[in-house]
């Protein structure tokens, strides 16, 4: 499991610094899924809460999460709860600040993020600095990221990195009128982890 906390660590600070060109939303998520591997059945349960606003030149936003895996019998519990404040130098530069706080069961990282995005036409960029406690051990790592967005199709690559690792994160979108379809991917050492998820529009306000 030690892997998958670190992986999923990496994934915390990455949500950290969200692309900013986006309305003002308040989204709920809560999914399932199970994986057999070899003689072990992995089944993961997910819930997330996020809430993003705007006023002129600002930008602020908090998010909730929670996940359940449970393999072979053992649970493995991880939350997040995240807020982010940003600010347009101008209409394409922004910089931003975040805090986290990360727990898979007893351990706890807290987070700290400075960063600032470049948009581009249909394009995004972006870096930041993250400074992390675990249980009292600080370590310092960074992030770069690219996104486009347009026609309906939204795609990113992420990579965050310190000194002993790198995890790279990949995904793939494309959100009509009648349909949503999600492929996301984070790679990191030996370890790939995909995620495929959907939903169609049975009606208008349904999915």
């Amino acid at each position: 499991m030690k892997n998958i906390a670190l992986a999923l660590t990496g994934v915390a600070a990455i949500s950290a610094a969200p692309a900013f060109a986006e309305t003002t939303y308040l989204s709920f998520d809560l999914g399932y899924s199970e994986l057999s591997a070899a003689s072990d059945t992995i089944e993961t349960l997910t819930g997330a809460a996020a809430f993003e606003g705007t006023s002129g030149k600002l930008t602020y936003g908090v998010e909730l999460s929670g996940t359940q895996l449970t393999v072979g019998g053992g649970e493995l519990n991880i939350s997040e709860i995240s807020a982010i404040l940003g600010y347009d130098i101008t209409p394409a530069i922004t910089v931003f600040a975040g805090a986290s706080v990360f727990e898979v069961e007893d351990l706890e990282t807290t987070s700290l993020t400075l960063g600032a995005e470049y948009a581009l036409g249909a394009f995004t960029f972006g870096a930041a600095y993250v400074n992390s406690d675990t249980d009292g051990s600080e370590q310092e790592s960074g992030q770069v990221y690219a996104e486009y967005d347009a026609n309906d199709i939204t795609a990113y690559l992420a990579i965050a990195f310190d000194e002993n690792q790198e995890i790279y994160l990949a995904g793939l979108s494309r959100d009509v009128a009648a349909y949503e379809i999600d492929l996301d991917g984070l790679f990191v050492d030996d370890l790939s982890i995909y995620s495929l998820a959907g939903s169609y529009n049975i009606r208008p306000n349904i999915r």
